[in-house]
């Protein structure tokens, strides 16, 4: 069977980092866009256009809150999601993810999981796998308890989804 060829990046000669009120893909690139990342783009374009309009601007952001019962940090501050503008330039770009985006997508994951009523899966969050938070010895017994509790309800589970962001 012959292998197709894949590629990991998109090459192309564009902006290095996000720019507020600019696009973030050349013209030809949007284009070509499938519809949910299209209306992601144009959201984020449309978004700053407002926000560089106003007297006091303020950051760029999408926020949302952690779902209960998926087993996900849904307490004060991991409740709370703030994706930065500048995360979704990276993920466009296939730069390095920064860890809220890749627990959106996790969070995106389990709930798609719970609603198939997919068996045998369990994803954790990851919340607490930074490294800063995982060598902090006040944040340790946090940790250690919510993995332990984790692989308890999730004993029965084939596979676990553990993401984790190495310094």
């Amino acid at each position: 069977m012959k292998q197709m060829p894949v590629q990991d990046a998109i090459p192309i000669k564009w902006r290095q980092h996000h720019v507020a009120g600019q696009s973030i893909l050349p013209p030809n690139l949007v284009d070509k866009l499938p519809g949910d990342l299209r209306s992601l783009h144009d959201s984020v374009l449309h978004l700053e256009g407002g926000i560089l309009q106003m007297k006091n601007p303020t950051y760029p952001v999408f926020v949302g809150r952690v779902p209960k019962g998926l087993g996900f940090v849904d307490t004060s501050p991991g409740d709370i999601l703030i994706l930065r503008f500048d995360d979704v330039f990276d993920m466009f770009h296939m730069k390095r993810l920064y860890p809220t985006f890749v627990r959106l997508v996790a969070l995106s994951m389990a709930q798609q999981l719970m609603k198939e009523e997919t068996p045998g899966i369990a994803i954790m969050d990851p919340y607490y796998m930074v490294e800063w938070i995982l060598s902090s010895p006040g944040d340790r017994v946090i940790v250690t308890r919510y993995i332990e509790d984790f692989f308890v309800v999730n004993k029965e589970k084939d596979v676990i989804l553990v993401p984790y962001f190495p310094e």
